[in-house]
């Protein structure tokens, strides 16, 4: 039973600094991205486009 416990505590702790970890390093790139604003547009113009694709295929499977 202790076992399980330490398992639980130890597995709880580690996933909880993991998170912040990821959270800050996607916080980081986030604020490179905003710094660099030939890249915001690039990736929010590659988003655009990907999405009238996903519509363009689902619209294609509905129809079928």
């Amino acid at each position: 039973m202790a076992f399980i416990m330490t398992f639980i505590f130890v597995s709880g702790v580690l996933s909880v600094r993991l998170w912040k970890i990821y959270h800050y390093k996607s916080a980081e790139k986030g604020l490179a991205l905003i710094k660099n604003s030939n890249e915001m547009v690039y990736l929010l113009d590659m988003f655009r486009k990907e999405k009238e694709e996903m519509k363009k295929s689902m619209d294609q499977k509905i129809r079928h």
